[in-house]
Formats: C-alpha cells, structure tokens, sequence
C-alpha cells in the first residue's frame, strides 16, 4: 500500500467523519460540490465549522469565496482545511481572502498487519457505547480532555452521529470511565477518533490499550488499514504502535 493509497484513505475516512457530525448536529448543515465539503456543526468555535477541499478544483477562487460566504450567511467562525499538496492555488487564494494560515493538522497511517502490539490494561474494561449512560461518559472525557463545555461535547457528539455509523468506545476502571475511543470505517479502512484518557490517568497506556481494542473491531470487519489525526501529546504513542505520516492538512482560520 503506497503513501498516497493511505492519503486517500485518511481523506475519505475524515471527510466522512465530517458528514456525520454536522449532519447529526442539531443545529448543523452539510453542503458538498465541486470538491467543496462545508460542514457546520452549527455552534460558535471555529474547529467545529470545517470547510474541506476534497479534490484539486478548477476554480480555486470560488471554492474560498464560497466557503466564507456559507460560514458569514451563518455568523460562524470556521477553519478551511486542505491536504498539503492537493491543490497549491487554494492555499495561495485562502491567504489572499484574509484566511490566516494556523497549527497544521497531521495525519497518521498503518497498515493493520504492521500494527505492532502493545501492553494491555488488565484492570480496564472497554465497553462499545449503547446507550445514553454510555454516550455521557464518552462526552464527559471528551470534554474534560479538550476543555470544551460538555453541552457543547453533546450538541455534536449526540446520539445521531452514533446512529450514522461512528461508534464511540468508553473503558472503565472499577466502574469508573477513565478513557474514550471512537470507530469509524469506510470500505477497509478503520478511522481513529476521540481518543481521550481522564487527564489524572494520563501516560499509563489508556490511550494506546483504547485505541488497540478499537483496531481489533475495524479488523473484524475487513479493515486493512487505519488513520487518525495525532495530537503533539499522542504523536509519540502511535508511531511506537506503528503508525507514520501520511498527511498534513493545512488549516486557515477565519479571522
């Protein structure tokens, strides 16, 4: 599998992941042409409002046009983001349009049969999210690790993107949840998100034994590969487990 299948792979799978969030949100829209993806969770903080070049355009001009009018129709703050490479004349026309260039996104890759094992955590049990209770605790860690208000954690990450195939995970430590992961797949691929330990439990193998379990279901299933976007903080966990680079993707700021 070259570089460039796993790009495609990690675009198809986060492009996806996209759909279902802002379609699922409750006050959120999906608009998708021309290689254009605008996907608005519908709430004021700019990551979750994401415009998203999905293929080279012939009219770059008019993708960034269109995606700050659609996020200025709706008073939003949002982050354009592209595949570094893909197509140089958006970068250059998001600078021209006022977007303002900010921490790139990386993604990360690996083949699952190059998957390289690691330790479990015997005294956590993972359970797949079923139910209300469930979905809480996901969100709970979710928002406790981001910093985020958990009313916003549940405006988009509520029980409609569950029903639209992303699968949330929440490990348990005496009944207590102590770490999150989410699944989703896209043909054979195995998309990681939402990989979050309680910030007291941080670097005692939570994350990784999460994101294994996850792997081992997105296998079950006919996956080869998977991707996921690496935090600073989880960069060094998953290029022990395997993963490499396979994608940046710039991102411009509305200002």
């Amino acid at each position: 599998m070259t570089d460039d299948d796993l790009a495609e792979r990690g675009d198809a799978n986060l492009f996806e992941s996209w759909r279902i969030m802002a379609s699922a949100a409750a006050s959120g829209h999906v608009e998708e042409a021309d290689g254009l993806l605008l996907a608005s969770c519908g709430v004021p903080v700019g990551p979750f409002n994401g415009a998203f070049i999905t293929c080279p355009t012939d009219r770059p001009g008019h993708a960034v046009s269109r995606s700050v009018g659609y996020f200025g129709e709706r008073d939003l703050p949002f982050l354009l983001r592209i595949r570094e490479g893909l197509d140089r004349r958006v970068e250059a026309e998001a600078r021209a349009a006022g977007l303002v260039p900010v921490e790139p996104l990386p993604a990360m890759a690996v083949q699952l049969d190059e998957l390289r094992p690691r330790r479990t955590v015997r005294s956590m049990q993972i359970r797949a999210v079923r139910d209300a209770a469930g979905l809480r605790d996901h969100v709970s860690l979710l928002v406790a690790a981001f910093g985020v208000p958990f009313e916003l954690g549940m405006s988009v990450m509520g029980p409609g993107v569950v029903a639209k195939g992303l699968r949330p995970y929440v490990g348990y430590i005496d009944g207590a949840p102590v770490a999150t992961a989410a699944l989703l797949v896209t043909g054979s691929t195995a998309g990681i998100y939402n990989v979050a330990t309680a910030p007291y439990l941080q670097r005692r193998g939570l994350a990784g034994a999460m994101t294994l379990h996850v792997l081992a279901q997105g296998a079950e299933e006919g996956c080869v590969a998977a991707i996921l976007q690496a935090s600073s903080m989880g960069r060094r966990l998953y290029e022990l487990m395997g993963f490499r680079d396979s994608a940046t993707y710039l991102q411009f700021a509305s200002p």
